[in-house]
């Protein structure tokens, strides 16, 4: 089902503009983190978590953790936009809020592991397991949504 005033693109149209709007909405994220860790004061930075779980070299780990975050965000646009853009309720922004809140919901409960990351145990990365950290990551994923559904429309809809 195609919505109105929407055009058909190709899978490969589909894939690739949800991996621009996946990319774009994860720098969001990380722009949005910066600002949340100021204001909360919990330091429950996800590039951090990702990049801590392959290195304990602080000089690196927020780069590595920031790659990951971006492959993250590209294949999670790559499936919103070919399989779910179109079949969710509302304006483009309030479909990609759906979906980054789901993706929230789905992955909050590994927090329940963070007893087994290094950061979290060596005391260098705040726990994830509480009301701060569930606030921020709803915030962060909000803003993903946002720029993710807004993005996703306005490359299937270009021209060309």
């Amino acid at each position: 089902m195609r919505l109105p005033g929407t055009r058909k693109r190709s899978l490969r149209d589909q894939a690739t503009s949800g991996a621009i709007a996946g990319a774009a909405a994860s720098l969001a994220y990380a722009i949005e983190q910066e600002i949340d860790l100021r204001v909360f004061h919990h330091y429950a930075d996800d590039l951090t978590m990702l990049g801590g779980l392959f290195t304990n070299d602080r000089r690196v780990r927020r780069s590595i953790g920031l790659i990951l975050h971006l492959v993250n965000g590209t294949v999670a646009g790559t499936v919103y936009a070919t399989l779910l853009h179109h079949r969710l309720p509302g304006t483009p922004p309030v479909r990609g809020v759906i979906f980054g809140l789901a993706e929230n919901t789905f992955l909050y409960p590994l927090a329940l592991l963070e007893d087994k990351h290094p950061a979290i145990r060596k005391g260098t990365l705040a726990p994830y397991w509480n009301l701060s950290a569930f606030t921020q990551e709803t915030l962060r994923h909000i803003v993903f949504g946002i720029v993710l559904g807004s993005a996703t429309e306005h490359l299937l809809n270009r021209e060309g």
